[in-house]
């Protein structure tokens, strides 16, 4: 049954999201109505070609595993929602969506409500996720690694993604064991999605609706 209703919010083979022509090219009378027709067809395809890599990511990445691929993400992100009343996904290079625990980030929001910065933390075995050269920057020996058990080998890798106001840009910046692991990266968008059920004037974090039950 929790299928179906997954199924039923996202069903196959209809995207759950669109892309939209620009609105100053959308009213502008003078681009010919033929153009913009044209750019709303071809923003339809790839909003097809998304949906189907969101949908085939799983499989391709984990082997032919029995999953809800994206709906299961998002049905995690769904329970946080209704839980906690936040959740924050990010969607990976390669189509997969991964949730973080409320306890494995921070956000911090304008008064407006929209995000200024979010931290996020997770442990990871740095001899398969970093290179030769990050390890050394982060003074880490790879020969050390080798001989420690793998327990040994997992630290916490803190991702801070920061709107930059005078650029217009997010600036990510990553560090493991007290160092930058990498030249902080900017971009124009981010493939975080910060979401809450309902956020209250000057907060952080949205409010669930087990919270709003309780008073």
């Amino acid at each position: 049954q929790e299928g179906s209703h997954l199924f039923s919010l996202y069903p196959p083979g209809f995207p759950h999201f669109a892309h939209d022509i620009a609105a100053d090219i959308e009213y502008d009378p003078t681009v010919p109505p033929e153009y913009k027709q044209a750019v709303k067809e071809r923003a339809l395809v790839w909003d097809m070609i998304v949906l189907a890599r969101m949908e085939q990511a799983n499989l391709v990445s984990q082997g032919n595993r029995a999953n809800l691929g994206f709906r299961n993400a998002n049905r995690q992100s769904i329970s946080y929602l209704v839980a906690f009343g936040d959740a924050l996904q990010k969607v990976e290079d390669d189509g997969r969506i991964r949730n973080y625990r409320p306890d494995h980030y921070v956000n911090h929001r304008d008064p407006c409500g929209s995000l200024e910065y979010t931290i996020t933390k997770e442990s990871c075995n740095v001899l398969n996720r970093l290179t030769d050269e990050q390890l050394e920057w982060c003074n880490l020996s790879k020969a050390d690694l080798k001989e420690k058990a793998h327990a040994e080998r997992i630290k916490d890798l803190h991702t801070l993604v920061e709107w930059q106001p005078d650029t217009r840009k997010w600036l990510i910046t990553q560090e493991v064991n007290g160092y930058e692991i990498d030249d902080p990266i900017e971009r124009e968008v981010i493939p975080y999605i910060a979401a809450y059920t309902r956020l209250s004037e000057g907060e952080h974090y949205g409010r669930g609706f087990l919270q709003l039950r309780i008073g």
